[in-house]
């Protein structure tokens, strides 16, 4: 008799797991937003309702910035930045994410460049009401500090044989990270959502009605929420167009004529997507 009732308790146990774990996920969308990077962020859920994911994603976005900041004083790019020349030993994704962006580096012929750091630090784009163009004298004294070759590592130390000198990995950190995010959710099934690191927009997968999501660039001069025409991505290539677009916001290339184009609070181009 008791052999009888423990099978039926586990017959009764295999149903309720079977009948929860088939509960489809809420047609409501799960997010969350908060501020890294010296931005807003967001991720979004539409075929999963593990809040758990989500806080995973803050907790991996708290660990890239505690090393990828040119802000924060503790960060391993800080520390470089501040050594004067001195060599520093730093993790060791500070290090892969440092040689993906010399790849695209010598890519460019420095077109793009990580140690572009004390020009961009003239640029307050998070103080919009007060933010000005810098000095011509402050912005030819920084240009001349631009020399990814200046960089050196050996294993895991890094040195800027340049004291002066200043890395920002602004133009590639967040691409990296809405990958690494990407790849977390994947890992654990969710296939259907966005990550939107501060226009840097990532989707996963297509959205759960099997449309496409509609990103767009902020119109410059316009108000807020006011697109230029909007791309529509489907297929890998097309999100791939719409993630990198987001790396231009406050990186373009440095040339010979002078700082960056279009940079300022009135042109700042952003993504957004619905």
């Amino acid at each position: 008799m008791k052999k009888i009732k423990t099978i039926r308790l586990l017959y009764f146990l295999l149903f309720i797991n079977f009948f929860f774990g088939c509960v489809p996920p809420s047609s409501n969308p799960l997010t969350k937003t908060g501020f890294f990077f010296d931005t807003v962020i967001t991720v979004t859920l539409y075929d999963s309702n593990d809040e758990s994911l989500l806080e995973d994603c803050f907790s991996l976005a708290e660990k890239y910035e505690s090393m990828f900041s040119a802000t924060l004083p503790d960060s391993d790019i800080s520390k470089i930045n501040r050594a004067k020349g001195k060599p520093v030993e730093v993790r060791e994704e500070t290090i892969t994410l440092l040689k993906k962006g010399l790849e695209y580096c010598k890519l460019s012929n420095g077109g793009f460049d990580i140690t572009i750091g004390k020009l961009s630090s003239l640029w307050d784009f998070s103080d919009r009401q007060n933010a000005s163009v810098p000095e011509s004298e402050a912005i030819a004294q920084a240009v001349s500090s631009i020399d990814y070759k200046k960089i050196l590592i050996d294993g895991n130390n890094v040195q800027l044989k340049n004291p002066d000198a200043a890395i920002d990995l602004g133009g590639i950190a967040k691409g990296y990270i809405a990958d690494q995010m990407k790849a977390f959710l994947n890992k654990n099934g969710v296939s259907s959502g966005t990550i939107n690191l501060g226009g840097n927009v990532l989707c996963i997968g297509p959205k759960p009605d099997g449309s496409n999501y509609r990103i767009g660039i902020q119109k410059p001069f316009a108000a807020q929420g006011e697109a230029v025409p909007a791309k529509r991505p489907h297929g890998p290539q097309q999100k791939a167009q719409a993630h990198d677009a987001g790396f231009s916001r406050a990186h373009r290339p440095i040339t010979d004529q002078g700082p960056p184009a279009g940079v300022g609070p009135a042109e700042d181009l952003q993504l957004f997507f619905r």
